[in-house]
């Protein structure tokens, strides 16, 4: 079929080139050549587009028509020029598009041949695939589309499940093509809030999304209980409190402490070491008191302090030693001295870290007690005997190992000893509040042979007299019948810092002892001194009187049933009273007082009280403090004095006065010549100021101004004679002042009165002319 095509168009060509070959002139040449060059034209596009479609064919076919029609034309007239006109409309194959261009005369040609422009094509999709579409922007041909199946990429969500609501995600073709699907919702997720519910057993958070626990699903929890204790003491219960951090609380109460072996907690003494930074400002403002401890056989002032202060809200102890704590001077032979004597042996606050010439502090905690026993005294008032838990002080037991001044009485003699003196005085008033103190029982304590251990001697007689204290030492029999033993730990830093001594025992550990109110003769001498230790008391553990390493563990007597009188009542010391008596009501009933009497009134004068306000003092009772009124009236006599304070008539800021006692007023009677302005008090020592006399202001030279109160009713007539008065502020408006001083002689003043009004006298001393 191509080389029919191809023959057929060499034939049509073959006029075009006869003519070219025989045709004559310039005209006919170029017609001939333009003829050859478009059946060239033609053959080489027919060769090209062999493969075209029928039309294309067709159109090459016309186009050779043409050519053969030109030829002959041309052949007839040489003289003819092509003038091509572009069609409006492209031919096109698969892969190219051209414009075909035709002559008047019917030749045509090809020009402005391309490759096809698919750039305007886009995606176009269904569910399964994508393809592209869209036409020739030059020919308008639109090739055969050739589909693709969809390439998704990664869902991505597109909206949030919630509890509430579904959400969503998408996924994406890069054709444009996307899939969406549901997200299922979430489940629920209980929200809870930040408080508790609680049983019995248990506690939970409770919902705040609304749902219950019916199902079991929200989550319970036993109770997780955190235990404080507060301790019974003698007169008081304490308690127990089970406290979880839902707010569930069990308190339990603990019994007063009324039987052998309870622990209870009084007041409080000094204990424990403290370290706080702040203390020292807090103790400054405190002074120190001396301990009167002995150094060396003599008693020492300044050299052993302390002081007791707050910080906050708690009590503490400063302490400040000088020097050591030596035993007496005819104990320190050799062997008690350092290599370098610069301490002694049995100053055993150094051992135990605390130094001379360096203050400490100690906190103020409650004393733990134990009762060990039980009795009666001998007005028939039963008691228990306590005995503190721990070792809370340090001291010798007498100062000295030689007789007391000159006497048969020896170092080891409890009657006469340092540490009784020191037990019932300073301890006794530290230790215990003033409500407690009345129920101590100050009772006989024995100290008789058979509380030592000893066998009985008339030598020990002296020794063993009988003593009444309210703070006693345990005996060697107390220690014994008590079980009394000191372990390791069994003691305070605050006794360690007076004193109190680690001793070594068998095995290389160490512990501690703690006096006893017995005597024990060793050898010829009797300055020794039973001593309990961690293994009890025995007769072979003591220690020479003047030792400073031993501590304290005080024994005391309570009254069981709150009575310690011969009736069977214990009275507080606080006074009750009414307008006649006072008298101290009982603490174990409500109907028992002692001590009714009627009150004794003293004066006190009230400082706060001034010259120009009521009363000048307070009458109380001596003794329970009752005041029967809390603002006097002065009693003044004839010259203005007070007979109930004796607050003096001295006059009030340069202004002088005269009382009045016909109607319990003031007279002003003169002013100090150095006073430029004066002001007259309305009231002076309770009682109101209301009249000038005479020459009041004679000797006033210096005064120009003077403010004059409402009170004044009376002004005499010569009152401000000799005054250089310049000005007068009056208290009261212009009619009283009119009517004040209608008799008056004044000075040229200016009269400034509350009302606003001014009135000026320009002519001094008239008899009456107000302008």
């Amino acid at each position: 079929m191509k080389s029919k095509k191809l023959i057929s168009l060499l034939l049509a060509s073959l006029p075009l080139v006869l003519g070219s070959c025989f045709g004559g002139g310039e005209s006919s040449s170029a017609s001939s050549s333009s003829s050859s060059a478009a059946a060239s034209s033609q053959v080489a596009a027919s060769a090209s587009s062999s493969s075209s479609s029928s039309n294309s064919s067709s159109s090459t076919a016309a186009n050779s028509s043409s050519s053969s029609s030109s030829s002959a034309a041309s052949s007839s007239s040489s003289a003819h020029s092509h003038n091509y006109v572009a069609s409006e409309t492209r031919e096109h194959d698969e892969s190219e598009c051209w414009v075909v261009e035709t002559c008047s005369c019917g030749e045509t040609r090809i020009s402005d041949r391309k490759s096809h422009d698919l750039s305007g094509q886009t995606y176009t999709y269904d569910n399964d695939y994508h393809w592209l579409a869209g036409a020739c922007s030059y020919c308008g041909y639109e090739p055969t589309a050739s589909k693709e199946a969809h390439s998704m990429g990664q869902w991505q969500v597109t909206l949030e499940a919630t509890e509430d609501s579904e959400g969503s995600q998408s996924r994406y073709c890069s054709c444009g093509y996307s899939e969406t699907e549901s997200i299922a919702k979430l489940p629920h997720t209980h929200k809870y809030a930040d408080t508790y519910l609680y049983d019995d057993d248990y506690h939970w958070h409770p919902t705040t999304c609304g749902h219950s626990n019916e199902d079991g699903s929200l989550s319970k929890e036993e109770h997780y209980f955190v235990t404080t204790t507060t301790a019974a003491t003698f007169w008081s219960d304490g308690k127990t409190v089970q406290e979880c951090e839902c707010g569930k609380t069990i308190e339990t109460t603990i019994a007063k402490g009324r039987k052998i072996g309870d622990t209870i907690e009084l007041r409080s003494y000094p204990s424990s070491k403290s370290t706080n930074s702040n203390l020292a400002t807090a103790a400054s403002e405190v002074e120190y008191q001396d301990f009167g401890f002995y150094n060396e056989g003599s008693q020492k002032t300044g050299v052993y302090q302390y002081k007791d202060f707050t910080s906050g809200s708690d009590k503490y102890r400063a302490i400040y030693f000088s020097d050591y704590r030596y035993i007496e001077a005819s104990k320190l032979y050799s062997g008690y001295l350092t290599s370098d004597n610069s301490r002694k042996i049995y100053a055993k606050h150094f051992d135990n870290g605390y130094d001379i010439r360096t203050t400490y502090y100690f906190k103020y905690e409650p004393i733990s007690w134990t009762i060990v026993g039980e009795g009666e005294t001998s007005s028939g008032v039963e008691y228990f005997t306590l005995l503190a838990d721990d070792i809370i002080d340090a001291t010798y037991y007498y100062h000295s190992m030689n007789f007391r001044e000159n006497e048969t009485i020896e170092p080891g003699d409890y009657y006469d000893s340092d540490i009784r003196a020191y037990l019932n005085g300073l301890l006794y008033e530290t230790a215990f509040s003033s409500s407690e103190k009345t129920y101590i029982i100050s009772d006989t304590v024995d100290n008789s042979l058979s509380t030592t251990a000893m066998d009985e001697s008339s030598y020990y007689d002296c020794l063993m007299r009988d003593t009444t204290d309210s703070v006693f030492l345990p005996s060697y029999k107390d220690a014994v019948d008590y079980s009394i033993s000191n372990s390791g730990d069994n003691n305070t830093d605050y006794a360690q810092a007076l004193g109190l001594g680690p001793s070594p025992v068998s095995g290389g550990s160490t512990h501690t002892y703690s006096w006893t109110r017995s005597p024990i003769a060793v050898g010829s001498s009797y300055g020794m001194v039973n001593r309990i230790g961690n293994d009890g008391v025995s007769r072979l553990t003591y220690r020479e009187a003047s030792y400073t390493d031993c501590g304290i563990r005080p024994m005391i007597k309570i009254a069981k049933t709150y009575h310690n009188d011969s009736d069977g009542h214990i009275w507080s010391e606080e006074y009750e009273y009414d307008s006649e008596h006072h008298w101290h009501p009982a603490t174990c009933c409500d109907e028992a007082i002692t001590g009714k009497a009627e009150h004794t009134l003293t004066f006190t004068r009230d400082e706060s009280i001034t010259d120009t306000t009521n009363g000048c003092g307070y009458f109380s009772c001596d003794a329970c403090g009752y005041r029967p009124s809390a603002d006097l009236q002065h009693n003044l006599d004839s010259d203005g004095n007070c007979t109930a304070c004796g607050l003096e008539n001295s006059g009030y800021n340069g202004i002088k006065f005269a009382f009045d006692s016909s109607n319990n007023s003031w007279k002003v009677t003169g002013v100090d010549a150095s006073l430029t302005s004066a002001v007259i008090p309305s009231t002076y020592h309770g009682h109101p100021v209301t009249s000038i006399t005479s020459d009041a202001l004679s000797g006033a030279t210096a005064l120009v101004s003077l403010t004059i109160p409402v009170e004044i009713t009376s002004i005499a007539r010569y009152a401000f004679s000799g005054s250089s008065l310049t000005e007068i502020i009056y208290g009261g408006t212009t009619e009283q002042w009119n009517k004040l001083t209608s008799d008056v002689s004044l000075p040229a003043v200016i009269v400034r009165c509350s009302d606003g009004s001014t009135i000026m006298n320009d002519k001094p001393y008239p008899e009456k002319s107000l302008l």
